[in-house]
């Protein structure tokens, strides 16, 4: 499929994958462009861009980084 929102489901994935097997920087720069291509495409308040929040607030979190961690988790609540 060439649609947008199906590539941005497969990188998550991607992410998450890459998470499991302990490739957080993997991960995490997946997760940075995405968040940055879903916030011009749909804005920073959109409900689209709250997964990618929570999983890079899960990286961060398991990288011991507890206030980066919380500043994701808290953006996304915001969302919800």
């Amino acid at each position: 499929s060439k649609d947008p929102a199906d590539l941005d489901k497969c990188l998550l994935k991607l992410a998450s994958s890459l998470k499991s097997q302990d490739k957080t920087g993997e991960a995490r720069s997946i997760l940075q462009s995405l968040l940055t291509r879903l916030t011009k495409t749909h804005g920073e308040s959109s409900a689209k861009v709250e997964p990618v929040l929570m999983e890079l607030g899960s990286i961060e979190e398991a990288a011991g980084d507890h206030t980066l961690a919380m500043s994701y988790y808290n953006r996304a609540l915001g969302l919800t």
